[in-house]
């Protein structure tokens, strides 16, 4: 099992903290098409706590708060440093940070289909890295 974190990225030059989702209010947040952090997210998003705007990819978003599109982009911490890493260049990196708090918690496991010819190898295997 693994727990991941989604985050909030934000520009390292704009000042950015929250404790409760009210803290969002009046920010525009960038969000990825068919993706919903929680629910509490989605019902403050839907009541007009904040403006969202819609990308289709993660990397989109964080194009966007890198030319100051959005204020804040919620993301799973290690899914946004592995593209920071992959698709941009180290000056982009260094613009960009997130909140320690995250929004969520999420918990991941992998799944073995009882039907599938070896489940238990590939389960030991999965294990062994």
């Amino acid at each position: 099992m693994l727990e991941t974190e989604i985050v909030f990225y934000h520009k390292k030059s704009v000042p950015f903290s929250w404790v409760k989702i009210e803290d969002l209010k009046g920010l525009s947040v960038g969000v990825t098409n068919s993706y919903n952090p929680n629910d509490e997210f989605t019902k403050a998003s839907k009541n007009g706590l904040f403006q969202t705007q819609v990308a289709e990819t993660d990397i989109i978003n964080i194009r966007k708060l890198i030319n100051n599109r959005i204020d804040i982009f919620p993301i799973d911490k290690l899914v946004g440093t592995s593209l920071l890493n992959s698709d941009f260049t180290s000056q982009q990196k260094q613009l960009l940070t997130y909140h320690p708090k995250p929004l969520t918690t999420n918990q991941q496991r992998v799944l073995f289909s009882k039907n599938s010819p070896h489940p238990q190898e590939m389960l030991v295997i999965f294990n062994e890295g």
